[in-house]
């Protein structure tokens, strides 16, 4: 902010692209060589911005982008995601590893977001625990959740006192899409063959 305030809007908007000018501040984690908080120019790739923590240190199976209220994208269209405003939200970016498991590990973050609920309207309260409880049931299940869980998100869209339920929606909704495989080797065997390692952290 103070260098714009010295130099001007129109130094600022010379990095970046015409539709996303300027730059942005995003923090990069999970399977890259050197994490940490990074200024990229909006409109440039993730394949970029994933260059600059030093790469992947294990081929992936997808990225997160935009934290929990964020949505998944698979591996092979990560690179070249354009990472406008939109796109990045909260700018918290997670590169998933193809040796973890993501059903265990989302299933974490999907109980920590139905415990974050304040409370205060029912989509939220009920229909979120309901979420986390059909999502644990893919690690060990058949996948008759799946088509709960579809049905649930779609009816806690749009309808909480606050936009909880749809950042939890948006994460449950990419993951059973990028996480195909992966969802259909637990409906199978129960479990996938990965571990969980807290690539996706939560509080407490």
């Amino acid at each position: 902010i103070a260098l714009i305030a010295r130099y001007g809007a129109d130094w600022f908007r010379r990095a970046g692209s015409a539709e996303s000018p300027g730059t942005a501040l995003i923090t990069l984690g999970g399977a890259v060589r050197k994490g940490g908080v990074f200024e990229i120019e909006l409109g440039s790739t993730l394949g970029d911005a994933l260059g600059r923590a030093g790469g992947a240190t294990e081929p992936l199976a997808a990225v997160l982008v935009g934290g929990y209220f964020g949505r998944w994208v698979t591996a092979v269209d990560a690179p070249g995601l354009r990472l406008a405003p939109e796109v990045l939200g909260a700018g918290a970016v997670v590169a998933f590893p193809a040796s973890a498991c993501g059903v265990g590990e989302a299933a974490r973050v999907v109980r920590y977001l139905a415990g974050e609920s304040a409370g205060q309207c029912g989509p939220c309260v009920h229909g979120l625990q309901a979420i986390a409880d059909a999502f644990a049931d893919l690690e060990t299940g058949p996948d008759r959740s799946r088509a709960r869980l579809e049905r649930w998100t779609g009816q806690v869209r749009g309808r909480g006192a606050c936009r909880h339920p749809d950042g939890v929606a948006t994460f449950v909704e990419s993951f059973l899409t990028v996480f195909e495989p992966e969802l259909a080797r637990h409906a199978r065997r129960g479990r996938c063959g990965g571990g969980t390692r807290g690539w996706l952290p939560v509080a407490g």
